[in-house]
Order: structure tokens, then C-alpha cells, then sequence
């Protein structure tokens, strides 16, 4: 789960930044991090 907090910060990040595409293993919790974002 330690793992999966750092990639879901720095998905977030990408994100921030510009990225249109993730490569995850976790879909569920990349797609929570999207929708949370495109909420603020």
C-alpha cells in the first residue's frame, strides 16, 4: 500500500503537468486520483 501512495502522488503530479496518459497497475485507484483532480 506504501508503494501504491507514492504512485498515486506521482500520478498526480504527471497529471498537474500535462499528462494525458497513465500506465497503471491499480485502474481503481488511478481512475479515484483522476476524478479527484478533475474535481478541483
Amino acid at each position: 500500500e506504501e508503494a501504491g501512495n507514492g504512485t498515486t502522488v506521482l500520478n498526480s503530479l504527471a497529471i498537474t503537468k500535462g499528462a494525458n496518459i497513465l500506465r497503471v497497475h491499480d485502474v481503481k485507484e488511478a481512475k479515484e486520483c483522476v476524478l479527484l483532480l478533475d474535481a478541483l
